[in-house]
C-alpha cells in the first residue's frame, strides 16, 4: 500500500513541478524532490529509495555542473 500511494505521490509531485514552468529541469528542483522523497520515505515508509537515490544525484551532477559553468 505505501508503494503504490508513494508512486502516485511522486507523480503527482512531478507534474506539478513541470506545470509551473519547467522548474523540473533545474538542479535545484532536482535537490528537493529528492529531499522531499527522502522525508516521505522516512515518515510514511514508502519504498521509494531507488527515486530518492536517482534524483540526488541527478541533482548534485547538474548543481555541479551549473556551478562550473559560471
Amino acid at each position: 500500500m505505501g508503494l503504490i500511494f508513494g508512486l502516485i505521490a511522486t507523480i503527482i509531485i512531478f507534474v506539478v513541478l513541470i506545470a509551473v514552468g519547467g522548474v523540473l529541469i533545474t538542479a535545484f528542483a532536482w535537490v528537493a524532490v529528492g529531499i522531499l522523497a527522502l522525508v516521505l520515505f522516512l515518515f510514511f515508509g514508502f519504498l521509494l529509495k531507488w527515486l530518492v537515490i536517482i534524483l540526488l544525484i541527478i541533482g548534485i551532477c547538474k548543481l555541479l555542473k551549473w556551478m562550473f559553468t559560471r
